[in-house]
């Protein structure tokens, strides 16, 4: 069974109202990083340490069919993409977990900021990610 997430912040929390976007200054504090890995298991287990660690809010796993250049061959391969939701300032420290912990000698790392983000979401990102600023 799947619960329902409430995503509102504290009771007097400033900001825009339900289902309204953050200024844009506000949006940019949330980064979305790319990620991909060879299988489900290596996925999760990054995806695990980074929540456990407050490092991400959530990470989301996709299974991806990926093409791409090693080594002078071209590679046609099943990976994992994680989505990876951040903290902007977290950013040096998810890149270097993620390093870390991936199997990868060349891991898939990018990070793309938001246009606009949910009030309600970022609120929740934030705290998800230890209240950091």
């Amino acid at each position: 069974m799947t619960s329902k997430r409430s995503c509102s912040g504290p009771a007097g929390a400033a900001g825009a109202g339900p289902g309204e976007a953050t200024p844009q200054a506000d949006a940019q504090r949330l980064l979305l990083v790319m990620c991909t890995a060879a299988d489900d298991a290596s996925a999760q287990a990054i995806a695990r340490v980074l929540v456990e660690e407050r490092l991400a809010a959530c990470v989301s796993l996709a299974p991806v069919r990926s093409t791409y250049r090693w080594k002078e061959a071209v590679v046609n391969e099943n990976e994992v993409l994680l989505v990876i939701k951040t903290a902007a300032s977290l950013w040096p420290r998810v890149q270097q977990r993620i390093l870390e912990l991936h199997s990868y000698e060349c891991p898939e790392i990018v990070a793309l900021t938001a246009a606009e983000v949910d009030a309600n979401y970022m609120t929740w990102l934030l705290a998800a990610c230890g209240g950091v600023v």
